[in-house]
């Protein structure tokens, strides 16, 4: 068989390792702190895009359930990442904003999809349920990012708050545990629900994958028996 015929073998099942969810799940966190930090200088920050990427990227490879899946996953997901970075017009490049999104969705899809697979719970299982939390988190801080762009009344902030991207994953993820401290509040009709969305599939997230891995560790500890 030669290499390719190898690597696009649909036959032979691909394994998610769990140092790979592991190293997956610190990254976005490392990612996470660095990010306001590096903006905060610069506010494009190519090399932290272009790190987002990988990352969004690393996944889609992780959950891959073939080798010819991940290439497909991988190859899409590229092009979709890349394309906002190019100097496109204007239509294009919301266009392909809203696929960016999507594929941000999805994302955190197919890594609860793997969770909910799971018999037995191991660190697996944990840091995948995990990473499609902070996946979430950052889906919608980019819808929010796209929002404003379309319309800058659309969500208020307070006088002083620089309107970035550090403030819309602020927004997103207090929104998404619903922590929502209401310094920050979506005004159009579009982003309330939006907000309203995020923290329903956020608390729907969490009672439905910790009774998922409660469930899975019960099981395994019955069999154990």
């Amino acid at each position: 068989m030669s290499v390719l015929g190898w690597f696009l073998n649909t036959n032979r099942p691909r394994r998610a390792d769990p140092r790979q969810f592991g190293g997956l799940f610190a990254l976005m966190c490392v990612w996470l702190v660095v990010y306001p930090v590096v903006t905060a200088w610069d506010e494009r920050a190519p090399l932290l895009t272009a790190s987002f990427s990988l990352i969004a990227i690393q996944a889609l490879s992780i959950t891959a359930r073939s080798q010819r899946e991940r290439v497909v996953l991988v190859a899409g997901g590229l092009i979709l990442l890349v394309a906002p970075l190019l100097d496109l017009p204007p239509g294009i490049a919301y266009v392909a904003a809203i696929l960016v999104v999507l594929l941000l969705i999805y994302i955190p899809i197919r890594l609860s999809t793997f969770v909910l697979e799971q018999q037995v719970v191991d660190r697996n299982s944990i840091f995948g349920a995990l990473c499609a939390y902070l996946f979430l988190g950052m889906s919608w801080a980019l819808i929010y990012a796209m929002l404003v762009e379309l319309n800058p009344a659309s969500i208020a902030v307070p006088e002083g708050t620089e309107r970035n991207f550090t403030t819309w994953l602020y927004f997103s993820f207090t929104t998404l545990s619903t922590l929502g401290y209401g310094d920050i509040t979506p005004r159009s009709s579009p982003a309330r629900m939006m907000a309203i969305l995020e923290a329903l599939i956020g608390q729907i997230y969490l009672v439905v994958v910790v009774a998922r891995l409660v469930g899975a560790q019960f099981a395994g500890s019955m069999q154990q028996d």
